[in-house]
């Protein structure tokens, strides 16, 4: 049970965490005027990682 509880939490931090990029790239590309990308950017992954890279948001170590 302790292993499974650990696993979920991991999991769920994980998720906010992304979710928490993700809102930080929305606000910055809503600052920025660009009130078409969010959208975009929610199914095109190429665009949401080269959006990340523009704005300077590192995802990289928690990715690995």
């Amino acid at each position: 049970m302790l292993k499974y509880r650990s696993q979920k939490e991991q999991m769920m931090n994980f998720v906010k965490k992304h979710e928490n990029y993700f809102a930080t790239l929305t606000e910055k590309l809503l600052k920025d005027s660009r009130i078409d990308d969010p959208g975009r950017a929610t199914s095109d992954l190429k665009f949401r990682n080269a959006l990340y890279k523009e704005y300077h948001i590192n995802r990289e170590m928690d990715l690995k």
